[in-house]
């Protein structure tokens, strides 16, 4: 601020002095317009203004004194800017030593916290050694722990592996005498099986041959009971064949004109009518029923010959036994017409 007053202030000196360069200058030219004027009066019309001559000495020394004063105004000026620049020199010495003052002051307050900072980064690492080396320890029990705990654990495998090895070896060896006893016993039971089957086998074939035999002679027996059974069959057949024969000889011989006998047709029965009447009766001859199964489309004819058969009761019978049952299990079928009547 100082340096630009200074300047400031020999641009005004520099500027007065110019002017008073340029008054004097001017003036002298007033002065030799005069002179020159008085010469030559002729040359103008102007109203002539009296003047005072000026010694052309008193104007140099004038001038002289003037440039002394500049001289003298420089030289002050000169000073004066010396002194300015001297006091400015020694205030930016004080400037520049408080600088240097506070740089110094910043450079140890920077020292200071350098050192307090490079302290706490110390102690941050030594506590990060520290807990570097706590962890680093802890790690290390760690892994020796597992290490151990690893070590045990394979001892452990090594041990149960082994133990299972030997295991497997009995087991096998067991196994083995165990097949082989198996296999002894497998061969005597095949051997008493196989002795078993041979006794069973010819058991076997000596029971087929027993029921081959047996079956022949059931055989031979069936057919012998079969031809006896068909022969009496045949008897049988051939007696009931003639004991149904005899039956209905009877029958028509006897049981019929006994019945006939028996008969009144009604009267003007004319010869073209017939009936057929079927005659259930028991063994012993009596009539249990007695139904028209062709009649003769008259019913008085048709219930006269009813009349006749229910009259005719007990109806007489065969003396042999199984003819008497043949006309009883079968009933009889007795025809009347006209013709028959007496």
């Amino acid at each position: 601020m100082q340096l630009g007053r200074g300047e400031k202030y020999q641009d005004l000196v520099a500027t007065a002095v110019t002017i008073a360069v340029h008054a004097v200058v001017g003036l002298f030219l007033l002065l030799n317009l005069n002179i020159t004027d008085a010469l030559h009066p002729e040359q103008t019309e102007i109203e002539a203004i009296p003047a005072e001559v000026v010694d052309e000495v008193a104007i140099r020394e004038e001038l002289e004194r003037l440039a002394e004063e500049e001289r003298r105004q420089q030289r002050a000026e000169a000073e004066r800017q010396a002194e300015l620049a001297r006091a400015a020199r020694e205030a930016e010495e004080r400037r520049q030593a408080e600088l240097r003052r506070q740089r110094e002051e910043e450079k140890r307050e920077a020292e200071e916290r350098r050192q307090e900072e490079e302290a706490k980064h110390k102690a941050e690492e030594q506590r990060e050694a520290a807990a570097e080396a706590k962890r680093k320890a802890a790690e290390a029990a760690k892994q020796q722990a597992e290490e151990q705990r690893q070590a045990a654990l394979e001892a452990k495998r090594q041990a149960a592996a082994e133990a299972k090895r030997q295991a497997a070896q009995e087991a096998e060896q067991e196994a083995k005498r165990q097949a082989a006893a198996e296999a002894k016993q497998e061969a005597e039971r095949q051997a008493a099986a196989e002795a078993k089957r041979q006794a069973a086998a010819a058991e076997a074939k000596r029971q087929a041959e027993e029921a081959r035999k047996a079956a022949a002679e059931e055989a031979r027996r069936k057919a012998e009971e079969d031809a006896r059974r068909k022969a009496e069959e045949a008897r049988k057949l051939a007696l009931e064949l003639a004991a149904r024969e005899a039956a209905g000889n009877f029958a028509r011989s006897v049981i019929q004109p006994y019945v006939k006998r028996q008969w009144n047709p009604p009267p003007n029965s004319y010869s073209g009518l017939s009936c057929e009447l079927l005659v259930t009766v028991a063994s012993s001859g009596v009539v249990t029923q007695v139904r028209v199964i062709r009649s003769s489309g008259d019913s008085l004819f048709d219930n006269s010959a009813m009349a006749a058969v229910r009259r005719a009761s007990p109806l007489p019978m065969p003396g042999k036994a199984e003819q008497a049952s043949i006309l009883a299990r079968e009933s009889l079928k007795i025809k009347f017409s006209p013709m028959d009547s007496n």
